[in-house]
Formats: structure tokens, C-alpha cells, sequence
């Protein structure tokens, strides 16, 4: 994860996460939902981006809640497909969640791949659970031991109208 990422490629982000398959089953541990694959995000959602920053190993797991929502356009750039806010990530946070802020529960919007920053402000930027939701969905069909269920959630915050 670098402070400012040179030649960033919009098109290689979807390719950027890995699912890890166990060989056998954990009990007593619910895992994070991930965000519905259909469910229309308002712009006016925040996030939480959760890591363990590079170099770091005495400050343990860092957080940044709050942060605001840019997948959307900006200056008539199109950021569909991607997932970015405003959280101040640090080196070494890629393949961490960026969590949905969700009043009951928390849901999993995506990865975090890279970091920018404009001006003085940091960036977080992340593959969407749409770029492998489909695929999460066939390796559970596939696997003798995966949980019972889906591992997708909706969030309770509507989009504005």
C-alpha cells in the first residue's frame, strides 16, 4: 500500500482480494456479513476502515470511523466500481474491511487495496463486495463445510429518497 500510488489502474482493483477456505469448520464465531451485492448505498453512508498499520506492532488494531462516502462522481471523473473514502489509512491496512456504518449490525462494503491523498487529507480506496460476491457465493455451494445461510446482509440505513 503506498502513500501515493504511480501509475494507479482503475481496472486491476477487482482483482485485488482473496477468499481463504478452511478445512474445518469454527465453532462460536459469527463472521462479518458482507454488504448485499443489489443493496443501493446512500451518499450519505459512512464508513470504518479496521487494520494493523505497518511497523506498528505496539499500537495494535487501528480504526477510523466515520468517514465520509466518495463512490460517486466527482468533478465528472465516474468511480463506479470502486469503493473510496475518507478514512486515513495507513501503510500496510491493504486487506482490510471497510466496514459499512450500520445502526444493528456490521456489514463488510469492501477491501481496502491503496491509499491516496489530495491535499492533506488521505484516502482510502477498496474493491467493492460487488466485484466477488458472486464468486464467494459458488465457493459456498462448492464447500462440505461452510456456514448454513448467506453471507450477504442488508443494511437497515435506506439511501435517501
Amino acid at each position: 500500500m503506498e502513500a501515493v500510488p504511480s501509475g494507479f489502474d482503475q481496472g486491476r482493483i477487482p482483482n485485488d482480494w482473496a477468499l481463504i477456505e478452511l478445512d474445518h469448520a469454527v465453532s462460536g464465531i459469527e463472521p462479518i456479513k458482507l454488504l448485499y451485492p443489489h443493496a443501493v448505498i446512500s451518499t450519505k453512508a459512512t464508513y470504518t476502515v479496521v487494520g494493523y498499520p505497518l511497523g506498528q506492532l505496539r499500537q495494535g488494531l487501528f480504526a477510523q470511523e466515520h468517514c465520509s462516502n466518495w463512490s460517486s462522481s466527482h468533478a465528472g471523473l465516474s468511480l463506479s466500481g470502486i469503493l473510496i473514502a475518507d478514512c486515513a489509512v495507513k501503510s500496510g491496512m491493504s486487506g482490510g474491511p471497510i466496514l459499512l456504518d450500520d445502526e444493528t449490525q456490521a456489514i463488510a462494503a469492501g477491501i481496502v487495496v491503496e491509499r491516496f491523498t489530495i491535499g492533506q487529507k488521505v484516502m482510502a480506496i477498496g474493491v467493492p463486495v460487488t466485484a466477488y460476491a458472486e464468486k464467494i457465493e459458488a465457493a459456498m455451494r462448492e464447500s462440505d463445510i461452510c456456514a448454513v445461510g448467506t453471507p450477504f446482509a442488508w443494511p437497515t440505513l435506506l439511501p435517501e429518497r
